[in-house]
């Protein structure tokens, strides 16, 4: 279950295009027009004792006592562990779903889908359920709400509330039961969680052999996302530079750079992530673009549809992303300072 939501990093560098490709047109006097298309670790309790099991002859000062308390004791501990455990995959399971369910398979970028999931890493159980939510069933609502609360009594008040229980074989075995019944539960529902992903990830083009690929690299460790800002609605970006660079089948990435440095391509909300490190002889500079920069572009417009959206420059003019009910996606430059 683990293994599978792990997966998903190594599954989105294998499924998912950088970026989606240009096919260029020719430009007329006010645009140029080109198409686009798709080619927690557990928290530590702090609680009234450091460690009962430690400390369990404090319960039983007989020297001569069975063992079978001191197995209860490491049996209750080990519940615990494992019904904390399934509130982790319940919240990995969610970034993942909160990633990739905004996007089809003709929208989705790897960067974009990088982007989401680190904004989701970053949310607390409360706030990926809350943002998750939305993008899921009414019928899971409830149960999301039922291992959200479940999940902060085992993380704040677990073992406030029931460390007196340890004293006694039938405490222990109480607390063995309570959290079994838990554990079945909370693996029911990130059971769940992995159907949905793994059901998604194959709208998105996924096959078996992909999967086995990315179930394969999961048993290594896992690159953490790069700690790159995120635009925020309305924010300006300033642009140094702007390039097209030529990709496979005649299609071509429309890429900025800013004063930071930092390499910027088209996304399906305005301006996101990009993977490409430059430039290169290969590059070819916007020239209608270039001669207006550097200039302030408003990066991700409130008003943006998915893949639908004006860019505005600051120096005049204006980069149109737009896409019909079933055509392609369509970029325009238009100029509107002519003077």
């Amino acid at each position: 279950m683990a293994r599978g939501n792990k997966a998903v990093r190594p599954l989105i560098e294998i499924l998912f295009a950088d970026e989606l490709g240009i096919e260029e047109s020719p430009p007329t006097a006010d645009h140029d027009e080109c198409k686009l298309h798709r080619p927690r670790p557990p928290h530590s309790q702090t609680c009234l004792l450091n460690s009962v099991g430690d400390d369990a002859d404090m319960f039983d000062a007989d020297p001569h006592a069975p063992n079978v308390a001191e197995e209860l004791t490491r049996e209750v501990y080990a519940r615990f562990g494992l019904a904390y455990y399934m509130t982790e995959c319940i919240f990995r399971g969610l970034v993942n779903l909160f990633a990739i369910l905004p996007f089809t398979r003709a929208s989705a970028t790897r960067p974009r889908v990088e982007e989401r999931m680190k904004v989701a890493e970053q949310m607390t159980l409360g706030e990926v359920v809350r943002n998750t939510k939305p993008l899921l069933s009414a019928d899971l609502h409830g149960s999301l709400e039922w291992a959200l609360a479940k999940r902060n009594i085992l993380a704040h008040g677990f073992w406030f509330e029931r460390v007196h229980m340890m004293a006694t074989d039938d405490g222990k075995q109480e607390l063995i039961d309570e959290l079994m019944q838990d554990v079945e539960v909370l693996r029911g529902l990130s059971g769940v969680l992995d159907t949905l992903n793994l059901e998604h990830m194959r709208r998105l083009g996924m096959t078996q052999e992909q999967f086995a690929e990315a179930l394969a690299a999961s048993r290594e460790p896992v690159e953490p996302l790069p700690a790159r800002r995120i635009p925020k609605m309305e924010e300006t970006i300033e642009v140094t530079a702007a390039w097209m660079i030529e990709r496979e089948q005649g299609l071509s990435t429309l890429v900025m750079r800013d004063s930071a440095g930092l390499m910027w391509q088209l996304c399906d909300v305005g301006l996101g992530w990009s993977n490409f490190i430059g430039p290169d002889e290969t590059w070819k500079p916007v020239s209608k673009l270039m001669k207006l920069l550097p200039a302030r572009v408003v990066a991700r417009p409130k008003s943006a549809k998915p893949w639908n959206y004006n860019l505005h420059v600051s120096t005049g003019a204006l980069i149109s992303v737009s896409r019909g009910e079933e055509g392609p996606f369509t970029l325009r430059i238009e100029m509107l300072n002519r003077g």
